[in-house]
């Protein structure tokens, strides 16, 4: 099916109970990217195979996919002790070699706010980004381009921290909507504000606390007014419906397509 809009419509790689390749093969006819999800790296068996990469290959050439991949959670690239940012390091570049043969249009990384001397609320300290940009320096030699190099905005990690960084490395972001819900922000301003930079965005809902959840809990009108700015912002890059159960990631789906065909309606009725 792909996606309606100009930008690629994505899935994470578990929307069923299975491992990634049984995810791809049942998701592939309906988005046109898989995020691979590479949340826990402990050792070389948590990381794709070569067999699994071949057949990573062959599916996005049957399905016409691209890939992103989401490297590991708890990464601490920004922490005040060196040896934990050096394993670190090593870690997200363990993954990228692993998957870099997928010629991955993004590599999503989380740089978290674990200086317990700075609040998400206050501005990100020099000391912290500093760090964070000597890990982040250390890793763009590893990716295609560093451009594919996406910093994601966490709770911790709000986004005007994540747009220092991009800024300073010369790197792209990740747009996380839920995680700006649940921090208490603006979605719209913040989509806005990273369009120059913007590389993925993550869609779904947050409600009381809990995210991930699918677009019928996120209001219509809100998500009408982030569509049409990535549209108008000619936003060409991939919108992952970062959802992990089969249920609320297919009811997304099909309020996006409801959306698109709003959409064209109304472009109809404006010609």
């Amino acid at each position: 099916m792909g996606s309606p809009f100009g930008f690629r419509l994505g899935a994470p790689s578990y929307v069923f109970p299975a491992d990634i390749v049984p995810n791809v093969v049942r998701l592939g006819p309906h988005v046109d990217d898989v995020e691979l999800l590479l949340f826990e790296v402990n050792s070389p068996r948590d990381l794709p195979s070569a067999e699994t990469a071949n057949e990573l290959r062959a599916l996005a050439r049957e399905y016409a996919l691209s890939y992103t991949v989401h490297l590991p959670l708890d990464l601490a690239l920004a922490a005040p002790d060196e040896k934990r940012r050096r394993a670190s390091v090593a870690t997200a570049r363990s993954a990228i070699a692993a998957t870099c043969g997928l010629d991955p249009f993004a590599y999503v990384i989380h740089v978290r706010g674990d200086d317990a001397t700075q609040t998400p609320g206050n501005g990100a300290s020099e000391a912290w980004l500093d760090r964070a940009a000597r890990s982040l320096g250390a890793l763009t030699g590893e990716v295609a381009d560093a451009d594919r190099l996406a910093v994601e905005n966490l709770v911790d990690c709000p986004p005007s921290w994540a747009a220092a960084l991009a800024e300073r490395c010369t790197i792209s972001r990740c747009l996380d909507v839920g995680h700006v819900l649940k921090g208490g922000g603006d979605p719209v301003a913040a989509l806005r504000d990273a369009l120059p930079h913007l590389r993925v965005v993550h869609l779904h809902a947050a409600v009381d606390g809990r995210d991930h959840l699918g677009l019928p809990d996120l209001d219509r009108g809100l998500l009408r007014t982030m569509i049409g700015t990535l549209e108008t912002g000619g936003f060409r890059g991939v919108v992952t419906v970062e959802t992990f159960a089969e249920v609320p990631f297919f009811d997304s789906l099909e309020i996006l397509d409801g959306l698109a065909r709003e959409i064209d309606r109304r472009g109809e009725e404006e010609r």
